[in-house]
């Protein structure tokens, strides 16, 4: 999660070296297209596996499945005032002053979540949600 929370720029050399090798382990052509061939073998890119990564640390921040350092990392919607809005049960998005910040937990935590359709943010257990959370991650395009 920490190494793939930065710029694009910066993971460039990792990306090209994920592409390398599934057209290794596939055996194609060193210049074929590789969205399709990580869809067909479920496998997931750099950016899908931040997302569930970030999305598996946001689950367990939920059921308390984290260390107490952790306890008021992130604030609810229905925190912030007392009347109801559509979005009380989102977690609160916090203001990034610098761009390293930007890629922190503490900002890309809620966005990822709260993007996350609710049929999968409300799975109960653990390994129900990282295996609906894979699944969803796997339709998304990069």
């Amino acid at each position: 999660m920490v190494w793939a929370s930065n710029y694009k720029s910066r993971l460039v050399r990792l990306i090209i070296l994920q592409k390398r090798a599934i057209r290794l382990i596939t055996r194609s052509c060193y210049r074929c297209h590789t969205k399709e061939l990580f869809s067909s073998h479920h496998i997931l890119t750099i950016e899908q596996i931040r997302v569930l990564q970030t999305g598996v640390f946001m689950f367990c921040y939920k059921h308390d499945l984290l260390p107490k350092t952790f306890a008021d990392y992130f604030n609810l919607g229905s925190a912030s005032h007392s009347h109801y809005t559509r979005t009380a049960s989102n977690y609160r998005t916090i203001f990034a002053h610098t761009n390293t910040r930007k890629f922190s937990v503490k900002v890309v935590g809620p966005t990822v979540w709260n993007n996350l359709p609710a049929d999968i943010t409300n799975v109960p257990l653990l390994h129900l949600f990282k295996k609906r959370l894979r699944a969803y991650v796997l339709t998304l395009s990069n």
